[in-house]
């Protein structure tokens, strides 16, 4: 099953269910930044690499990148920004898998 989403999907303001996000690691609510890290698997730079890999432009950068947990998913996501464009997109990806979650429209 492919499992890109739509940015908007996943960062609406109402909020999208961990179950719609078809993501793997679930963090306890209220668990502290500081100890989300140790729940990842996947690496931030392996993370980064699968977020360049889908936009597929040779020039595009990571503005920033952040390990949150965001609708109740452990994920990694990244403002890429492509040049030409005025706006970054924001990629995600799962923290324990490495899958692509979504990615910018």
């Amino acid at each position: 099953m492919n499992k890109v989403f739509l940015v908007v999907a996943l960062l609406a303001p109402s909020g999208a269910s961990a179950a719609a996000l078809s993501c793997s690691i679930h963090p306890k609510a209220g668990m502290a930044d500081a100890d989300l890290p140790a729940l990842a698997k996947v690496t931030k730079a392996a993370a980064q690499s699968t977020a360049l890999k889908a936009v597929n432009v040779a020039a595009a950068t990571v503005s920033s990148s952040e390990l949150e947990s965001e609708g109740g998913c452990l994920i990694y996501t990244f403002d890429i920004k492509v040049p030409g464009k005025t706006s970054n997109g924001e990629v995600a990806v799962d923290a324990r898998t490495g899958e692509l979650l979504c990615q910018p429209t």
